[in-house]
């Protein structure tokens, strides 16, 4: 199943007790901004046959999409991770992010409050192996953190990407302590 604008993934199951040749069930996994008064509209196409076919198709349906995607990014902090203690002038922020449209902002925010902006297009090579149709290496983020402006002790730390739409994603909160 794909839905145009969203990411071509999915996940899914055969229903309890089917046999093989049963029925499947299949999910889109695709984030998406709920606002006062949004619609959500789209077509979905069925796609039988074997995977590495279906996965071929999505692709080219993809690259037909005329209209801006209604999806939010996704992506992932790797650095810092909840439970770490960070100190000093440059403790690193850094992940990745991308979506169906460009990035164009990745704030980070200390205890509720914007701090900064990470430098977004860093090179991930490993993220279009992991993300098949994501052909893009360049979709990291780096933030240098100063954490001697914060006093020691626990903090939270959220990172938000903004794409070219406006949609906004915003990635788990990772709860660190400083000890400087």
């Amino acid at each position: 199943m794909y839905t145009p604008g969203s990411f071509p993934w999915t996940h899914g199951f055969n229903a309890p007790g089917d046999s093989p040749n049963g029925t499947n069930y299949f999910v889109p996994t695709t984030p998406f901004t709920w606002a006062p008064g949004a619609v959500l509209e789209s077509n979905i196409y069925v796609i039988a046959g074997p995977v590495s076919d279906a996965r071929a198709i999505i692709y080219e349906l993809r690259h037909e999409e005329t209209s801006p995607s209604p999806f939010s990014a996704v992506g992932n902090v790797e650095l810092p991770q909840s439970g770490d203690t960070i100190s000093g002038s440059r403790a690193s922020v850094g992940g990745w992010a991308f979506g169906t449209s460009p990035i164009q902002n990745v704030a980070i925010f200390m205890d509720g409050a914007l701090i900064g902006t990470a430098t977004y297009g860093t090179n991930r090579p490993d993220i279009p192996a992991a993300f098949p149709g994501e052909s893009n290496p360049d979709v990291g983020f780096e933030y240098s953190l100063d954490t001697t402006k914060f006093p020691n002790g626990p903090h939270s730390l959220i990172v938000q990407a903004t794409d070219a739409n406006g949609h906004l994603a915003i990635f788990p909160t990772i709860h660190v302590s400083v000890a400087n």
